[in-house]
């Protein structure tokens, strides 16, 4: 067992970046905040949609670039929100979109089990942690999802392939092992499995995004003590 939180001088502001997973996931951290005035204070800056992988075009069906609003909020809204309210923690959620099958400039498709597509994934979220960092976040925290149970919805666009997840997961703690003491990973997956909520279909009806009351649940229970301890360095 961990030790106790030491005494916190006020309370832990944390920002929510990410999908709409991260969104789902960060309802639940608002109303655990709202009850834990003491502890935490909670904004959210999530974009459906959106991922943290930059450029080119993903697989929806057929190859299409992200929605138009995703470059603004990643390249604008998320940063100046950050640099407005210098937060202690960023959490940082995507559960799909950047392990979908991408292709770029040159037209070749790939996976995250390419190569060049985990480069891709490592440079971009290496430099979107450290702007995130530079312009006054006290610390970034990457949260590892569940992988999506999507059970008869398979769309064949990979979100539900483990080995997908583990490059993605890979390159979170290759950022966080970089960073020692400004990053830290969340193991939201592990735990979900641990407690036995990963594949309970009132935790996750759609197989991808948390249900409401789930959600304020995981973060009372286990990810709103995570973010507070990754914040204050315990």
């Amino acid at each position: 067992t961990e030790p106790p939180l030491p005494p916190l001088a006020r309370p832990v502001r944390i920002v929510v970046a990410g999908d709409s997973t991260a969104r789902a996931t960060g309802t639940g951290l608002l109303y655990w905040a709202a009850a834990n005035p003491e502890l935490a204070q909670v904004e959210v800056v999530g974009a459906p949609g959106c991922g943290f992988l930059l450029g080119g075009e993903r697989r929806e069906g057929g190859f299409k670039p992200a929605p138009d609003g995703c470059d603004v909020w990643l390249g604008q809204e998320l940063p100046q929100r950050v640099a407005e309210l210098r937060p202690d923690v960023v959490m940082m959620m995507m559960t799909s979109w950047d392990l979908v099958d991408h292709r770029w400039d040159d037209g070749v498709e790939l996976t995250p089990l390419d190569p060049p597509f985990e480069q891709r994934l490592a440079t971009d979220y290496a430099a979107i942690t450290d702007e995130l960092l530079a312009l006054g976040a006290g610390s970034v925290a990457w949260v590892k999802p569940p992988i999506p149970n999507i059970l008869w919805q398979d769309q064949g666009t990979g979100q539900e392939d483990p080995a997908r997840h583990q490059v993605v997961g890979r390159v979170t703690d290759e950022v966080a092992a970089a960073r020692p003491g400004d990053v830290g990973v969340v193991d939201l997956a592990s735990w979900l499995i641990e407690s036995g909520r990963d594949d309970d279909r009132e935790v996750r009806p759609d197989g991808v995004h948390f249900e409401p009351t789930a959600a304020v649940a995981i973060a009372t229970d286990f990810l709103g003590e995570r973010l507070v301890r990754i914040a204050v360095g315990a």
